[in-house]
């Protein structure tokens, strides 16, 4: 096996300190060596107290080991995302705000492309105006929304609040 392969060989670090046992995985970093290269590099882990104690120091290389801590698990599954997708499109629909009309839209779309609404069809309203009807296909219920001319600085910023509503529903689910 050539030099190379050698080091390909080197172990994972180890949870705990060669000498003491102390964990090392709190630590955040932690000094580390390679000792014997040959017939097999022989990796040891050492806590900041063992390393400043240790007398031995004759090995062939040694580095500060990071441990990075895995990000927190922020996934939603596709019920959760839709029902928080669905409660923001419910809550802007409810306001009867003209200034929803793109979130709305957005929204409407997004939703009808989870399956969460059924596009059925364009119908004139009372007013004669047209409105997009979408069926909600968990309760059957008719939803209307206004068709309109989206820029796409107007789809940015829409999706930057829509956005920001997962995250903030996100930081408040247990």
């Amino acid at each position: 096996m050539s030099d190379k392969h050698t080091y390909f060989d080197i172990r994972k670090p180890e949870n705990t300190c060669t000498i003491c046992g102390a964990s090392l995985t709190d630590d955040g970093h932690h000094p580390s060596v390679l000792t014997e290269v040959y017939p097999e590099p022989i990796r040891k882990d050492y806590c900041h107290t063992c390393w400043k104690r240790l007398q031995d120091k004759q090995f062939f290389s040694y580095w500060l080991t990071k441990r990075i801590a895995p990000p927190a698990d922020q996934k939603i599954n596709r019920r959760e995302r839709n029902d928080m997708l669905l409660r923001l499109f419910m809550a802007l629909h409810n306001q009867h705000n003209p200034a929803n009309a793109t979130q709305l839209y957005l929204l409407a779309h997004l939703l009808m492309k989870y399956k969460v609404f059924k596009w059925l069809e364009t119908r004139k309203s009372d007013t004669g105006e047209d409105s997009l009807v979408f069926e909600e296909t968990r309760t059957g219920e008719e939803v209307f929304v206004e068709p309109i001319s989206i820029t796409d600085e107007e789809i940015v910023e829409a999706k930057k609040a829509i956005d920001s509503y997962l995250e903030e529903e996100l930081s408040n689910s247990p």
